[in-house]
């Protein structure tokens, strides 16, 4: 009888080593199975396998550490960092641009941090990065980052809509989409740890490339805030194109220079030229219609935001220069992909209008949201 890694490294539950004590005891003469359900010396007898069970547990638990493709969570960690010498990229915060309209006549000049928006949606809030003059009649576009890390903090187009901060006379809202990510997932980490073999190998495979891109960090020891990157095919030019792009799209511009530095670090051999360029946003702007069947308890607006998020953990994995259908090269954006995942949202979506033609992009270019969605529910007779 042969048995999978799995199945050897599978926690044995109480009832199990229930069964293997009173078989044991059987197997001496004790009439253990005629002990009463409840009864003292039964009762003995499943704290025992409780306790039991729950070692097994950890155990298991130490002995999948040793594995890479077994390994979760802390202990993945504690394997990636002392094995392969690479560290779990942390969450970041959300970060994006809104759009301050001042109709009054205030003059409001305000330093990084003293703008506070919100995400209507959500409640969470929002500052600006750099300082800011807003004049009477201006419209200014002010990058923020999210006060709480995560993606707790993501916000979907035209959602982050009040004010905290008092500017009388000003609006505000986003166009695009506010991203951050959470921390490294554990199927990310194993394959940068994968990758960073390739850094070891002649500093030649194109895992170097990927490698050095997702473990850059800042100055400060702040991982870059890049989720996605593509490698240009090779040449013989010996020069090497890096495209790279952050969950929310376009990258930001200070974060170049330490992916660059990481790419001379662990990639760039001899002789090649490495050009690390930013991707350049394509925005998802079209108004989609759902449709849904009405269902006790679920309104349009649970709808709209269920809808959204499935939207934006779609766009904000999609591949840069997206994904080509064999032999063509050309990359897109598919029409089908933007409707089935709106219909993965909830089981009451029946069909998705205005999803258009497929969107091309190309080599360098990023697909971002700026979808708007007009949710109909339809009462349907059974």
């Amino acid at each position: 009888m042969s048995l999978t890694i799995e199945e050897l490294l599978a926690p044995v539950t109480t009832d199990e080593i229930l069964e293997k004590f009173l078989d044991a005891l059987e197997a001496t003469g004790i009439k253990a199975r005629s002990w009463r359900e409840g009864g003292a010396l039964r009762t003995i007898l499943r704290v025992v396998a409780a306790v039991y069970a729950g070692f097994t547990t950890s155990v298991l638990g130490f002995i999948r550490a040793g594995f890479l493709e077994t390994a979760t969570g802390g202990w993945l960690t504690l394997l990636a960092l002392n094995v392969y010498g690479v560290t779990r990229i942390a969450a970041t915060f959300a970060t994006g641009q809104v759009t301050l309209t001042n109709a009054g006549g205030g003059i409001y000049a305000l330093l990084a941090g003293e703008l506070s928006v919100i995400n209507a949606v959500t409640g969470k809030a929002y500052t600006n990065l750099s300082a800011i003059t807003l004049n009477p009649g201006d419209v200014l576009a002010v990058d923020v980052r999210a006060v709480e890390i995560g993606t707790t903090s993501n916000a979907t187009p035209a959602t982050v809509t009040e004010l905290e901060t008092a500017l009388p006379g000003v609006t505000v809202t986003n166009a695009l989409a506010i991203v951050g990510s959470d921390e490294e997932k554990d199927s990310d980490l194993r394959d940068r740890c994968k990758a960073k073999l390739a850094v070891i190998s002649g500093k030649g495979p194109r895992g170097a490339y990927s490698f050095a891109v997702k473990s850059a960090v800042r100055s400060d020891g702040s991982p870059v805030d890049i989720n996605r990157l593509r490698v240009s095919p090779s040449s013989s030019t010996g020069i090497v194109t890096v495209y790279v792009a952050s969950p929310a799209g376009a990258p930001v511009p200070s974060d170049l220079p330490f992916i660059e530095e990481s790419i001379e670090t662990y990639a760039r051999p001899d002789t090649v030229t490495a050009n690390v360029v930013a991707a350049t946003p394509v925005a998802l702007s079209r108004t989609l219609t759902i449709w849904a069947k009405a269902e006790a308890g679920l309104t349009a607006s649970d709808l709209s935001a269920l809808v959204s998020t499935a939207l934006l953990d779609m766009i904000t994995a999609y591949p840069i220069g997206g994904i080509p259908k064999p032999p063509s090269t050309q990359g897109y954006l598919y029409a089908d992909g933007i409707a089935g995942t709106c219909r993965t949202a909830h089981a009451a979506i029946f069909d998705v209008d205005g999803t258009g033609a497929d969107i091309a992009l190309a080599a360098g270019e990023v697909a971002t949201l700026a979808a708007t969605l007009d949710v109909r529910l339809v009462e349907v007779s059974t």
